[in-house]
């Protein structure tokens, strides 16, 4: 059962990356998609469910965004850097890699 379980992560994970590849590398979805790093300021899952308190560098406004499944909810401490990805505004992004763009 456990190999099946390994098997099934492998297989997700080499998925994702040829998805991410394919998205990254389109030129009408990489021209509409920004990213910006922001500071967590609020835990995740401790003021609205499934989500996390966020501020852009520069700006004192908090935003509550939902996160990629990449994270768990013990990931997004206060004080995490991490990178938002959006289309058009910023409240419409997800929190979606770490501050070094690796997750």
């Amino acid at each position: 059962m456990a190999s099946l379980y390994n098997d099934a992560a492998k297989m997700k994970r080499l998925l994702c990356q040829l998805i991410r590849q394919e998205i990254e590398g389109h030129p009408s979805v990489r021209s509409a998609i920004k990213a910006k790093k922001a500071t967590v300021t609020t835990a995740a899952n401790t003021a609205q469910p499934n989500k996390v308190g966020v501020k852009l560098a520069g700006d004192d406004t908090e935003i509550f965004l939902p996160y990629s499944s990449k994270f768990s909810a013990a990931d997004l401490t206060v004080g995490t850097i991490v990178s938002v990805w959006y289309n058009y505004t910023i409240k419409n992004g997800i929190v979606y890699e770490n501050g070094s763009w690796t997750l």
